[in-house]
């Protein structure tokens, strides 16, 4: 991690261990995926138990760069209460933030994961799911 640099000073990941970074520009964009396996029906709660993990991941590449643009990308599989062999799968994204030494990071994320819920939500009511 870093600000780009010769191969030989170089870090491999800025991701804590146990988790998958793909980078692409000399380590200059990121994805660490974070695997969450739901334990309750709302999502947003579910995002919400994982706010230490996501605020470690954040910081650790603020320490790396002046300032981090993130968001979050989101797949989720829905199933039908009555038909379990039945899944939809949807994918959901916020916009682009951009993280400053000077921005409430835990403010930041809990923004984003309202943005998702209410995306989320939107999707359920309208009928997209199971159709």
């Amino acid at each position: 991690c870093g600000r780009v640099a010769p191969p030989s000073k170089r870090r491999k990941t800025c991701a804590p261990s146990g988790l998958q970074e793909k980078t692409a520009v000399d380590g200059l964009f990121k994805i660490i995926e974070i695997p969450i396996t739901a334990t309750t029906p709302s999502v947003a709660e579910e995002l919400q138990s994982e706010m230490e993990r996501l605020t470690d991941i954040l910081r650790m590449q603020m320490d790396h760069y002046r300032a981090v643009r993130f968001y979050f990308s989101l797949q989720v599989v829905f199933q039908k209460a009555v038909q379990l062999e039945e899944e939809t799968i949807a994918s959901f994204r916020t916009c682009a933030s951009d993280l400053l030494t000077s921005t409430p990071i835990e403010e930041e994320i809990s923004r984003h994961i309202d943005i998702l819920a209410v995306d989320i939500d939107k999707f359920i009511r309208n009928g997209n799911f199971g159709s």
